[in-house]
């Protein structure tokens, strides 16, 4: 470290330079030979002032205090117009992203050394947009009395790491409603036929959206969006385009009443023997459009989550390359 240090009484013109003094005070005593008697001393404050996030990396849409660290701490009071800078490596600060900028850090109390970034933001370093995290060079400027200095740079990342920093599904709860008329004839004292109606019985589609992203995350509207699209406009809709032909109801009956009659000796036998091949029949369906529509990759798959993200306007991260690379 080079410490200027000027005036010295009266030698105007003359620079003395101090090396290699570590932050603190000290004092230069200062003798000048050719003349007698002629002596002086200077006390020389060294400060040094660095960036120090409470961490290196975080989430999109996160917020994380950063702090000027000074040595000595006695000197903090001498800190004046502080300003932080957050660029790409080596300078840009044109960003690819939803948002369209990069991070701010804003001063998050009365202490000129407690800042904030204000809203961690990812943005593109790939042509293709799939990059999981993305690297900031956050530097300070301040001044000391009249001079102007500047703090080493740090590196900070934004993360935006699927399963990590985002997540979100929508998933059926339940397929079907209603219930199944059963009939019953007795044709002898030890023989009885069953045969089933279709009553209320109907496909029922409901389902549960959920998504794990931080609020204030640019992709939080395209995210959740995403996921209540699957559920409403596509799990829910019973006369949606691709989703129509599964889970059918129809095929449960007409399965079930192939094998009909369903026989006992007793009525509540023959009762529960349509009552078994039905729920078989249920179970059946339901797994049929299970194995049809939710397996990656797949035809079925790859358009449900095609057409969702469309809707939504997904974009960078979150589009269809980056979250489902196996999909034409």
């Amino acid at each position: 470290m080079t410490q200027f240090v000027t005036p010295f009484h009266g030698f105007n013109g003359t620079n003395l330079y101090v090396e290699g003094i570590s932050p603190g005070t000290t004092t230069l005593n200062w003798t000048y030979s050719a003349q007698t008697n002629c002596t002086d001393s200077i006390q020389v404050s060294t400060i040094k002032v660095e960036i120090v996030p409470a961490q290196s990396q975080a989430c999109d849409g996160e917020q994380v205090d950063v702090d000027l660290v000074v040595t000595p701490s006695s000197a903090k009071s001498h800190l004046s117009a502080v300003q932080f800078a957050a660029t790409k490596p080596g300078g840009g600060t044109q960003f690819d992203n939803p948002a369209g900028q990069g991070i701010t850090i804003s001063q998050r109390s009365s202490d000129i050394t407690e800042w904030r970034i204000d809203n961690v933001r990812w943005h593109s370093t790939q042509a293709d947009h799939c990059n999981a995290t993305a690297a900031y060079e956050i530097k300070a400027t301040y001044n000391i009395g009249s001079s102007q200095c500047e703090t080493v740079p740090v590196t900070f990342m934004a993360d935006f790491s699927l399963g990590v920093c985002v997540d979100g599904a929508a998933q059926p709860i339940q397929y079907f409603s209603g219930d199944i008329v059963i009939n019953r004839m007795q044709l002898s004292s030890n023989l009885w036929h069953a045969t089933i109606s279709p009553g209320t019985f109907q496909r029922d589609v409901q389902a549960n959206a959920w998504w794990n992203i931080p609020a204030n995350s640019q992709y939080y509207s395209m995210v959740s969006g995403e996921e209540i699209y699957h559920r409403d406009s596509q799990l829910q809709n019973p006369s949606h385009s691709i989703l129509k032909d599964y889970w059918l109801a129809t095929n449960v009956l007409a399965a079930t009443m192939a094998q009909e009659p369903f026989t006992g000796a007793t009525e509540q036998v023959a009762r529960q023997n349509a009552r078994d091949a039905f729920q078989l029949q249920v179970a059946a369906e339901v797994q049929r459009s299970i194995s049809a529509v939710f397996p990656y990759p797949g035809t079925i798959r790859c358009a449900l989550e095609t057409e969702a993200k469309n809707a939504v306007g997904a974009s960078h991260r979150v589009a269809m390359p980056c979250t489902y690379p196996l999909c034409p």
